[in-house]
């Protein structure tokens, strides 16, 4: 969890990010089938996050089941496979979770290697067939692209 450099320290000199990753660690202390957590990215720095990102890939892959709760769509879409809404302690809708924040209204198509003018002709085939450009910007890295990116610089 990063920790090792500050060992020597008192954990009160610790931030909140740092006392966070503190109590992950516990979590992962021995071998565990299933591990159940509590909103475990709240108040994680960026450098946590990261590692918590890498710690979840490796014990699904162990064959860990892990439940988490999350209030943002956001981490549910990179960190899990199925999810839970619940309202006021009941189930109100378990799915996939790609299935359950798709919008099937919208699709969104990703092109690579096209030139300007190739791209410029395809918005208008878009408008010809009656379609809306709902979005025409570069793809948006997930934050754990952005971390992995910058902590191997």
């Amino acid at each position: 969890f990063g920790l090792l450099a500050d060992a020597d320290r008192s954990a009160r000199g610790y931030s909140k990010g740092m006392l966070r990753r503190v109590v992950l660690a516990q979590a992962f202390l021995r071998p565990r089938r299933v591990l159940l957590l509590d909103e475990p990215t709240s108040g994680l720095d960026a450098l946590g996050l990261l590692i918590w990102q890498e710690l979840l890939d490796e014990e699904s892959a162990r064959g860990t089941a892990i439940v988490t709760s999350s209030h943002w769509s956001s981490e549910a879409l990179e960190t899990c496979e199925r999810a839970l809404v619940l309202e006021e302690g009941a189930v109100r809708c378990a799915a996939r979770t790609e299935e359950l924040f798709a919008d099937p209204a919208v699709h969104e198509l990703a092109v690579r290697g096209l030139s300007e003018n190739d791209l410029a002709a395809l918005r208008g085939e878009i408008a010809a067939r009656g379609g809306e450009l709902v979005r025409d910007a570069p793809r948006r890295r997930g934050l754990r692209e952005v971390l992995r990116e910058l902590v191997r610089r």
